[in-house]
C-alpha cells in the first residue's frame, strides 16, 4: 500500500510538470526560428524531421522536443499547417485549379492534397473556394453599400427619384 502511494505520488508529480511549459534557451529559440523560415521557404518539397533536425545540429529527438516545446506542435504537422495556410492564400488570391494548387504544394496527388487539406481547414479545397468567394463578393457589395451610405449626395439623388423613404424601423416604404 505504502508503495502504490509512493508510486501515485511520482507520477502525480511527473504529470503536472510535464503540463507545465518549460523555458527555452534563447539558442534554441532561434534555430527553432531558423528552421520555421527554412519550413517556409520549402513548401513545395517534402520535408524530414532528421534533415530539420541536423540544420540546426541538433538529434532529431531532442528536435522533435524543442520544435514541441516552442510551437505545441510536431514539427511535420506545423510543417503541413503551413503548407495548408499557403494553399489557402492560393485559393484566396488566384484562380488555380486545386490540382495547380497541390502541385505548387509539392503534392503530385491533387485528391491526396484535398484529403490533408480537409483534415486541416475542415472544409474540401472546392468548398473553401466556394465561400471564399462568396465572403469576397459579399465584401465587395457592402463596400459598395457603405459607400452609398456616407455618400449623402446619392441618398438624396435616390430618395427625389423614388419619392420614398425606407424607414429601416418598420421595414416599409413610407410617401414622401
Amino acid at each position: 500500500m505504502k508503495n502504490n502511494c509512493a508510486i501515485q505520488f511520482k507520477n502525480a508529480r511527473r504529470d503536472s510538470y510535464a503540463d507545465q511549459p518549460r523555458r527555452l534557451s534563447q539558442e534554441s529559440v532561434e534555430k527553432i526560428s531558423r528552421s520555421i523560415a527554412y519550413m517556409s521557404q520549402h513548401l513545395d518539397q517534402s520535408l524530414q524531421v532528421a534533415i530539420l533536425a541536423a540544420q540546426v545540429n541538433v538529434s532529431p529527438s531532442h528536435y522533435f522536443a524543442l520544435f514541441k516545446r516552442q510551437t505545441g506542435r510536431a514539427p511535420i504537422d506545423y510543417f503541413i499547417r503551413l503548407r495548408m495556410q499557403h494553399a489557402s492564400h492560393l485559393f484566396d488570391s488566384t484562380s488555380s485549379s486545386v490540382k495547380e494548387v497541390a502541385a505548387a504544394m509539392g503534392y503530385n496527388d491533387p485528391f491526396y492534397f484535398s484529403r490533408v487539406f480537409k483534415s486541416v481547414n475542415h472544409v474540401a479545397p472546392s468548398k473553401y473556394r466556394l465561400i471564399s468567394e462568396k465572403k469576397s463578393n459579399h465584401s465587395h457589395i457592402e463596400d459598395k453599400k457603405n459607400h452609398r451610405q456616407h455618400n449623402p449626395l446619392t441618398q438624396i439623388n435616390q430618395t427625389h427619384k423614388s419619392h420614398k423613404f425606407f424607414n429601416r424601423n418598420i421595414g416599409f416604404s413610407i410617401p414622401a
